[in-house]
């Protein structure tokens, strides 16, 4: 992770690979459709599930509320107590270039939930490690959008 608002894909050997696509005729040198899918998933991913789940699916569960607050929110906030205006949830977006995709919430109070405070716990939104399903799904992805590309260029 880049810092606490923004996270990185970048595609690892992606030499390697362009060379390979290169050598098996499809002179393939920009992998950005392939990076925006997986743009695509990430910010559904973490606007969606990750709120949904509180955490959960990302294997962070985030901690309750204390009762006082919890029941304070209650009155106000009619989303949930863990969502106030949707505001955090909407502010997901990600840029993707020819090899990358970065993942970035533009929220003020987002890096206080990914981090924690003195007074406020992690609750992190923003997660990806090596051999988890989400992990697996962006390779799927990126495996999908390859072949794709592969056949519409009269590959196998």
């Amino acid at each position: 992770m880049a810092n606490s608002s923004t996270l990185s894909l970048k595609l690892s050997g992606d030499k390697d690979v362009k060379e390979m696509l290169h050598d098996v005729g499809l002179g393939m040198t920009d992998l950005r459709p392939a990076m925006q899918d997986t743009g695509k998933y990430l910010k559904g991913l973490f606007s969606g599930e990750v709120f949904a789940s509180r955490g959960q699916i990302i294997g962070e569960p985030w901690p309750r509320l204390s009762e006082p607050y919890a029941s304070r929110k209650a009155k106000f906030y009619r989303k949930g107590v863990f969502v106030a205006t949707g505001a955090m949830q909407k502010s997901f977006s990600y840029a993707a270039t020819n090899s990358s995709v970065t993942i970035t919430n533009t929220d003020r109070k987002f890096e206080h939930h990914q981090l924690g405070t003195r007074r406020m716990p992690v609750r992190t939104m923003m997660k990806l490690e090596d051999n988890d399903a989400r992990y697996d799904m962006v390779v799927t992805i990126i495996e999908r959008r390859l072949a794709k590309t592969i056949a519409e260029k009269g590959g196998a």
